[in-house]
């Protein structure tokens, strides 16, 4: 259920869990094809790099996808499932250090043309799932909450992606993508407390509410 921060309580509870239900099959959906587009496309161009990048959006698919599925579902079904997204938020952070690690240790790619493709693919994509999912982000449902702040920093890390992907076309460095995955990382593992910490509460709300 969506509290009434949602949306700034614009429209009826009711109308907006209809709602954010089906902005996550939405983004579920698009993100799905955007991935076996890229794939495709990749696997066509023979660029690791891009077959590579393709893969991890089902990371997004597989995310949207279990926060659809058990939105609605009960109280008992989304706080399990809000930790399980939580967690996946957690593991999204232990990918960014991933990504730093590798960064320094692995040799620099030589794709720049399709380092630029990505960037441009992350960007629309990112971009549409926070447009989708904007109007509820004033929402302290864990669910909601977890979704969009997944939305939020994918966002906020693909516009500097960009600009990054700007300096390596210029002045081959890797710190200042390295720089962005480290924001990535710190993002993920931050909204993953936020989420649990909600989820907390609401299951701490809920065994009230019974004893009372």
């Amino acid at each position: 259920m969506l509290d009434e921060h949602a949306a700034g309580a614009i429209l009826p509870i009711e109308q907006l869990g209809r709602g954010f239900h089906k902005s996550l099959w939405l983004i579920t959906l698009g993100v799905l094809l955007l991935c076996i587009g890229e794939m495709i496309y990749a696997h066509a161009a023979a660029s690791p790099y891009l077959l590579k990048d393709g893969a991890e959006w089902a990371y997004d698919v597989a995310y949207f996808g279990l926060a659809a599925i058990s939105f609605g579902r009960g109280e008992t079904t989304e706080r399990r499932a809000a930790f399980a997204l939580a967690a996946i938020l957690g593991i999204g952070g232990c990918q960014g250090l991933y990504e730093i690690w590798s960064a320094i240790t692995a040799p620099a790619t030589d794709e720049i043309d399709n380092l630029t493709i990505s960037a441009v693919v992350t960007i629309l994509g990112s971009f549409a799932e926070a447009a989708v999912l904007f109007r509820f982000r004033r929402s302290h449902d864990p669910i909601v909450e977890a979704a969009w702040l997944s939305a939020r920093n994918s966002a906020l890390t693909s516009a500097l992606g960009a600009g990054v992907t700007f300096v390596v076309r210029v002045l081959p460095n890797r710190w200042p993508q390295i720089a962005v995955d480290a924001l990535g990382a710190y993002l993920a593992f931050q909204a993953a407390a936020v989420v649990v910490k909600d989820a907390r509460k609401a299951s701490a709300e809920r065994i009230a509410r019974a004893s009372s």
